[in-house]
């Protein structure tokens, strides 16, 4: 009792792993042969598998689930018959009981529908020539009359031959490595009996075994090496397949964790997108309709400023169109060249939408197309590059009779008249010389003209797309990228001056950053211009320093 306990416990009192508690899972596949012929080496689980066969086929008639790690598909058998271990008995040897087992279920096999017979070491316990020849043909007849069959046998007669002439039949074997079987089914292979391998590990002595070996021969020692080296080969062939079929599926699990991140990816990135959208459009709404209510707001407390900024836009559209005609009235004609100019020569600015339009000049410079002319009222001023039909020559006899000179833009002084004064108030102060004159005309002083001209213009006008919102936008900005500055100085003139008709507070002017002449330039030219208040680099969100943001006055 204590040298058994010493078998199953260790010196601890725990209970030992044995080789025997190892379990090994094996695949039942017979294909379309249906009937399995089992080979390999004494011991190595060839009656052990098959009785799993027939376990799992009885399983299946009781309707009791099958322990298999995949779902399993088992035919229904009507009858499950089954040859295994020694039959004998006193009056009856051992190949004698499988001879009546045989007979008994081919009759069996006869009358069932779908019969299951398992034969264990069939051919076994007689002459082994004659024993492989009844037993092949058992198996034929068994297939013949309809059953499944799964046997297991040593026969070279039946595992090597059989399988090769009738497609009926599927071989298999059980594993052997390093010297000792695995336990694992291959299913394609036939396999050795290994019995000088069996002897020696139990214990045979070596000179028997030596002995034994010497009576085979060497012909077919050498024969079942090739055997086992084939095997072996196979087996090798094997283990690749089977790192190359997990490396594979690796592969596509890391393509399909890949694909699911990429699209989480892609999913997070567009709604941030249209979240970003959504805020900045919510922003922009917010600050249009603060800067809306602001404007509201400071309506009511700039009316005067309004009302006069109006009374010189209508004096402005008023006489828009007439200042070529009273020019040429008071006899100042457009030249239709410069070949009556010449260096000191005065003129007469006559360049539409220019701040200069009307006043005297001092040409300082000519060329075959333009004449470089320097504004007298405004010396310090950078000199303007007029045409032909932008200047007109004065007679030099009457420079000073204001009469003979186009309408000019001066400061109001004593040429407002008391009814202008009267009716205006304060307003008429506001008035430039222009403005005033122009009024005069069209009203001739007349107490009920200029009465009827304050109140229209104090009416209130649709103003509010012109104050001070400082969002850049293609309407209220200049794109001079590519542009020499002398032509980029005339474009910023008239955008300046139709900027300040429209009304508009701010304005902007792209000129990029280049090597910075032509920014520098224009931010010159714009600070010398009498329609800007004051100007600065824009701020980051409306360009940056690639733009200029200009306030009107």
């Amino acid at each position: 009792a204590e040298k058994k306990s010493r078998s199953f416990f260790d010196d601890d009192g725990k209970k030992k792993k044995k080789e025997e508690d190892k379990v090994v899972a094996n695949d039942v596949d017979l294909g379309e042969s249906r009937n399995l012929v089992i080979s390999g080496a004494n011991a190595g689980g060839k009656t052990v598998f098959m009785k799993s066969v027939g376990l799992a086929a009885l399983l299946r008639r009781m309707g009791v689930p099958v322990p298999a790690t995949r779902r399993p598909r088992i035919s229904f058998f009507d009858v499950i018959l089954a040859d295994v271990g020694d039959g004998q008995a006193l009056g009856q040897s051992t190949y004698v009981a499988h001879l009546r087992f045989v007979k008994h279920a081919l009759e069996g096999a006869s009358r069932a529908r779908r019969a299951l017979v398992l034969l264990d070491e069939v051919g076994s316990g007689t002459d082994p020539a004659q024993g492989a020849a009844v037993g092949r043909a058992t198996l034929e007849k068994l297939v013949d009359s309809g059953a499944v069959v799964v046997a297991t046998t040593h026969h070279g007669a039946i595992k090597e031959a059989l399988a090769a002439a009738d497609d009926r039949f599927v071989t298999a074997a059980m594993g052997y490595e390093g010297g000792a079987p695995t336990f694992r089914v291959e299913y394609g292979v036939v396999g050795e009996s290994r019995a000088l391998d069996a002897a020696e590990r139990e214990g045979l002595p070596r000179g028997l075994l030596e002995r034994a070996r010497d009576l085979v021969g060497a012909d077919e020692l050498a024969t079942e090496q090739l055997r086992a080296d084939l095997r072996e080969a196979q087996n090798e062939a094997r283990r690749a397949k089977a790192e190359l079929d997990f490396a594979l599926l690796e592969t596509e699990e890391k393509q399909i964790e890949y694909d699911r991140l990429a699209k989480e990816a892609a999913d997070a990135a567009l709604s941030a997108e249209a979240e970003a959208a959504a805020e900045y459009e919510a922003k922009l709404r917010t600050v249009v309709d603060d800067l809306r209510a602001k404007a509201a707001a400071l309506s009511a407390n700039k009316e005067e400023e309004e009302a006069s900024a109006a009374m010189d836009a209508a004096v402005a559209e008023a006489t828009e169109g007439r200042r070529d005609a009273e020019a040429r009235h008071k006899g100042f004609e457009p030249l239709a060249d410069l070949t009556s100019l010449s260096v000191g020569r005065r003129v007469v600015v006559l360049k539409d939408a220019s701040p200069y339009y009307g006043e005297l000049a001092t040409i300082s410079r000519l060329s075959s197309v333009t004449a470089t002319a320097k504004i007298d009222s405004a010396p310090y001023a950078k000199p303007v590059k007029l045409k032909a039909k932008e200047l007109a020559v004065p007679d030099e006899k009457n420079l000073d009779d204001d009469a003979r000179r186009p309408p000019k833009r001066r400061r109001q002084a004593s040429a407002l008249s008391d009814n202008v004064r009267k009716v205006l108030g304060k307003g008429a102060e506001k008035l430039s010389r222009g403005a005033a004159n122009a009024l005069l005309a069209e009203t001739g002083g007349d107490p009920k003209a200029l009465k009827a001209f304050r109140d229209n213009a104090r009416r209130p006008r649709q103003r509010e797309e012109h104050l001070d919102i400082r969002i850049r936008t293609p309407d209220n900005t200049l794109d001079l990228r590519g542009a020499r500055l002398e032509a980029a100085e005339d474009a910023v003139d008239r955008f300046l001056v139709d900027a300040s008709m429209a009304g508009m507070r701010s304005a902007y002017v792209l000129h990029g950053h280049g090597k910075g002449i032509l920014k520098q330039g224009i931010r010159s030219y714009v600070k010398r211009h009498p329609k800007v208040k004051k100007s600065q680099p824009a701020p980051m969100e409306d360009g940056g320093d690639a733009f200029t943001l200009v306030e009107l006055r």
